[in-house]
């Protein structure tokens, strides 16, 4: 007698495995198997040498609907953006004279929080609430191939 039986887990995935090795099955006066063995519990699923293989590496699953089938291609993760953290120094010093200058007029005409946030910073990061303002006024003042390279990690 062979047979082989799955208990899955509550997320759907295998979780013990019975069968007539493990399991040995009831036998008779005569040595023959007449029964599965009482020991396999009874929400354990029933499946075919296929399903056991697949099992194995996990590439079966029990739908909530109570269908043996092939595991849900998992959700896709979306990766946030990088956050780039230029230090303030590094920011300077890739500056010409000429181009600070023009950061500093242009920051000027910000209200007086922005103007000390950027003043002392000692990094500016991709995260920060100011960053679209320091891209936009780099683009503004340089264009968008020279604020990339200003404000690149």
């Amino acid at each position: 007698m062979q047979y082989k039986f799955i208990k899955f887990g509550p997320e759907g995935y295998p979780l013990f495995y019975y069968c007539e090795i493990t399991y040995p099955p009831v036998v008779n006066d005569e040595g023959e198997a007449i029964a599965e063995n009482p020991g396999i519990p009874s929400d354990a699923h029933a499946v075919t040498d296929q399903q056991w293989q697949d099992a194995q590496s996990m590439k079966l699953w029990l739908s909530p609907d109570g269908k043996i089938t092939v595991p849900p291609e998992p959700e896709p993760i979306e990766m946030p953006d990088p956050v780039v953290i230029l230090p303030a120094v590094t920011l300077w010093e890739r500056t010409s004279k000429k181009e600070a200058a023009d950061i500093e007029a242009a920051m000027e005409t910000q209200d007086a929080r922005s103007r000390n946030i950027f003043r002392t910073a000692t990094t500016f990061r991709s995260d920060h609430e100011l960053w679209p303002l320091l891209e936009s006024m780099a683009t503004q003042l340089f264009g968008e191939v020279r604020a990339a390279e200003l404000l690149a990690a």
